[in-house]
């Protein structure tokens, strides 16, 4: 019992669960588990199995998230979809009109 009164000490008003860094940073909650597994992002469990991060562990990456654009640079187009598969099909007729 001491133990987890020391770690709620420990944890601060700048400590919250995984499920709210997710949605801060609008990914899965799972994903904020993993980074803190995998040593990405800093945090704690508690021994229910919990898991906590600092939002100054989270800054960086919602300070990244702000100043890059929403979609990738290599986006592809609905007209290059469109393209692609008209380039496929004509393929495919050209192929069978040859097998002919």
């Amino acid at each position: 019992m001491l133990r987890e009164v020391l770690a709620q000490v420990r944890r601060t008003q700048r400590d919250v669960p995984a499920s709210t860094a997710a949605e801060i940073l609008d990914v899965p909650s799972e994903t904020i588990r993993n980074w803190v597994r995998r040593g990405i992002v800093s945090g704690q469990w508690d021994r229910a199995g919990h898991c906590y991060v600092s939002l100054d562990a989270i800054e960086p990456t919602l300070r990244m998230r702000r100043v890059l654009p929403d979609t990738p640079a290599g986006t592809v187009t609905d007209e290059e979809i469109d393209a692609e598969i008209d380039a496929v099909r004509a393929a495919r007729r050209a192929r069978a009109a040859g097998g002919r």
